[in-house]
């Protein structure tokens, strides 16, 4: 437990992942605190889950918790129905975990919460405590997630005023209207994955992240093809994976960098087609 509470403050979930493994083993462990305003969530665990939790998600576990309270049951996580476990302490810290076990073996929810406590109090310590540094680059992060809010809000919001136009249009028939409101959506949409791709591409990704992003994005093109894919996970220290497609004895290899990732994709689906990606 001192391990846990002595290291940096924004590492402090990987290192409490770390330390409950062995009591209460996890796929996913997000801390959710508002006292914190640059980094609210520190995360740790597996990829697909922790990456796609959202602060509306945890408002919504919070909120059904009392001070102190404890819950262990079915909640929306990560975009999707999941068995968690919750803790709300009396500082209104937020734990969730994701368990493997069901119940957990050998700690109860109730031990769980009491060794929690420690941690939560601790993370509200560090941020009281906090160097100026930390603090200035707290309130920058603050600053530019709310601007990109209010950019993304800004755009979403002409978006579906200029679809809504011209589906009520008077001057447009039923067709055109249509085919308008279709191209309207497609270049909102062309526009956000530019925007996203740039991103991704001015800054770090981890191999596990970029993988996981990766199947996310294929999912939605393989769910109405004769298409049956293999994903094996790339080490998390990096290197060189393989995704196989059994239906066509296709193979998709990923290098991947710890430092970037820089995208170039092909995919090719035909009735039973191939499927081909890479990642360097």
């Amino acid at each position: 437990m001192r391990k846990v509470m002595s290291g940096s403050l924004p590492d402090i979930a990987t290192r409490f992942s770390r330390y409950l493994s062995r009591l209460c083993p996890h796929h996913a462990l997000i801390i959710f605190t508002r006292e914190c305003a640059g980094r609210p969530r520190k995360v740790a665990g597996t990829p697909e889950i922790v990456g796609r939790v959202t602060i509306d998600e945890l408002d919504v576990i919070k909120q059904t918790l009392a001070f102190g309270g404890v819950f262990d049951g079915t909640a929306e996580l990560a975009g999707t129905s999941r068995r968690i476990l919750a803790v709300r302490d009396q500082v209104d810290t937020l734990l969730v975990l994701v368990p493997k076990l069901s119940p957990p073996d050998g700690v109860t929810l109730a031990e769980i919460a009491a060794i929690f406590g420690i941690v939560a109090t601790s993370i509200r310590q560090q941020v009281v405590q906090a160097s100026p540094d930390y603090l200035a680059e707290s309130r920058a992060a603050s600053s530019e997630r709310a601007r990109t809010i209010a950019e993304l809000t800004e755009l979403h919001e002409a978006t579906l005023s200029s679809i809504l136009g011209t589906l009520r249009s008077n001057d447009l028939d039923d067709r055109r209207s249509r085919i308008t409101a279709s191209e309207t959506a497609v270049a909102a949409l062309i526009a956000l994955q530019s925007a996203g791709a740039a991103n991704r591409a001015l800054s770090e990704e981890a191999v596990t992240t970029a993988f996981a992003r990766l199947q996310g994005e294929l999912r939605p093109l393989l769910r109405h093809r004769d298409v049956d894919v293999d994903y094996v996970e790339p080490p998390r220290t990096g290197g060189r994976s393989q995704v196989k497609s059994r239906t066509q004895h296709e193979q998709w290899y990923g290098r991947s960098s710890l430092h970037s990732v820089h995208n170039r994709r092909s995919l090719d689906c035909g009735s039973r087609g191939t499927v081909t990606a890479a990642t360097s």
